[in-house]
């Protein structure tokens, strides 16, 4: 616990706080769409937050291990962004119920100290696997020795992967079928200043909330070993920063496909020309929706973050009455705009924030 003007609160607050501020000042100016999340998180006034609850009490009922809780959701970064957006919530909700949202924060963030080897809030790194695990990485994956056109092969089948994330899950839910896992050390076996990052797209064909779309690719990962190159990454691994040349610097890299490892170049460029065609005809969609339309798969992306979670407590994952009946005759813009962030200062201690109320929940709270 930390001690602060008296009141006592759990080290991660401080944690959550400098990695936010950190990733938020980086990233204003900012525009996200394609609705106001803010605004419409604003409106759910608990709803949403209900229903999670209810989930957490039939978990916990049920004596399921915090491992087994891990492993249902998509990624450790899907999970950061939820509590955050758990915590925009709370901050709006008129009717707070301290012990609530206590309840459901502590539980959430044992998950993902389970999920994180270190910095949980990924400060500047998302450190995922063991040593140990790393280790068996290394030694079991079937490595290509990288040259500049496989590098760049690999590099579009990113890239195209990318767009189809943000095709499926806009501005606010990409992280949950995106992640960067690293930067791990392998200097053992590829010699100094070697790092290991592994790109994984996960939920990629996510059937409950797009039942239309047309796609066999369900999980990528790329294995991409990088010398003389610097990785951070901030709050989320698919936020990463680069210090050095990726292509002329990548040494090796392993492409799993539909847990499929593939060596074919001419492989990997037809799944990045596929992908990227379905990514382009899905991004087509929302230019058929409506604004109701909108604010409903915005409810979905939300809890389709907990799907497996949900799975777990035998709760229908789907956005229910309570929450649709709080936006539904809420106007609500279609673009969220951010022209500055605060200072340090102001944004862990003012009332406008989230983190005055993360802190407030351990006030006069036994």
């Amino acid at each position: 616990m930390i001690k602060n003007n008296q009141q006592q609160y759990p080290e991660w607050i401080d944690e959550f706080a400098r990695s936010f501020h950190h990733a938020f000042k980086k990233m204003v100016p900012t525009s996200w769409g394609p609705v106001d999340g803010w605004a419409l998180l604003s409106h759910l006034n608990g709803s949403f937050i209900r229903k999670l609850h209810q989930s957490v009490k039939k978990v916990k009922e049920k004596e399921t291990s915090i491992k087994e809780v891990a492993e249902s959701f998509s990624c450790p970064s899907t999970l950061r962004l939820a509590l955050y957006f758990l915590a925009l919530e709370y901050q709006f909700q008129s009717d707070k119920d301290k012990k609530q949202f206590k309840e459901i924060i502590e539980f959430f963030i044992d998950v993902l100290k389970e999920m994180i080897r270190e910095d949980i809030f990924a400060y500047d790194r998302n450190i995922t696997h063991t040593s140990e695990e790393i280790k068996n990485i290394v030694n079991s994956t079937p490595w290509i020795k990288a040259d500049i056109p496989m590098a760049k092969e690999v590099g579009k089948l990113y890239s195209s992967l990318a767009s189809l994330v943000y095709a499926e899950y806009r501005d606010f839910f990409p992280q949950d079928a995106h992640d960067i896992y690293g930067p791990y050390d392998v200097s053992s076996k590829f010699g100094n200043e070697a790092i290991l990052l592994i790109k994984h797209f996960i939920k990629i064909r996510p059937k409950e909330i797009w039942p239309d779309l047309k796609s066999s690719y369900d999980d990528v990962k790329i294995f991409q070993v990088l010398k003389h190159v610097k990785f951070s990454c901030e709050v989320i691994g698919m936020h990463s920063l680069y210090e050095g040349d990726i292509v002329r610097n990548t040494v090796a890299l392993a492409v799993r496909i539909n847990n499929k490892f593939v060596d074919d170049i001419r492989e990997v460029g037809r799944a990045h020309e596929e992908i990227a065609r379905i990514a382009t005809d899905h991004s087509r969609v929302y230019g058929d929706m409506s604004e109701a339309e909108v604010k409903l798969k915005f409810l979905e992306w939300l809890c389709y973050q907990f799907f497996g979670f949900f799975r777990i407590a035998n709760v229908d994952w789907r956005p229910t009455q309570e929450m649709m009946r709080s936006v539904k005759d809420k106007q609500i813009p279609n673009r969220c705009e951010i022209k500055e962030f605060p200072s340090w200062e102001e944004y862990r201690s003012s009332k406008n924030f989230e983190i005055f109320w993360l802190k407030d929940l351990y006030h006069n709270s036994h």
